[in-house]
């Protein structure tokens, strides 16, 4: 997919999916590298080339199980 198909596509799976909570995105240094589910959000300040280390790690929880067991039935889960 183009940039502009995979912005369009995001756009309308957000307009569903958004007053549940969860949001995809576009993740890497090109569009469309990879997209995300997003199931929790917050402030980060990093930079670039941070040791992974000091990047904060979200606790999954109930949201994020049944958003990955939504995928694997989907087969987009890899």
């Amino acid at each position: 997919m183009d940039p502009v198909e995979v912005s369009c596509a995001t756009f309308s799976i957000n307009v569903v999916i958004k007053p549940l909570g969860v949001e995809v995105g576009y993740v890497g240094e090109e569009v469309p590298d990879y997209l995300m589910v997003f199931t929790q959000r917050e402030p980060f300040k990093g930079y670039m080339g941070m040791p992974s280390s000091e990047i904060p790690q979200f606790v999954e929880g109930d949201q994020e199980t049944l958003a990955r067991s939504i995928l694997i039935q989907h087969g987009v889960w890899f």
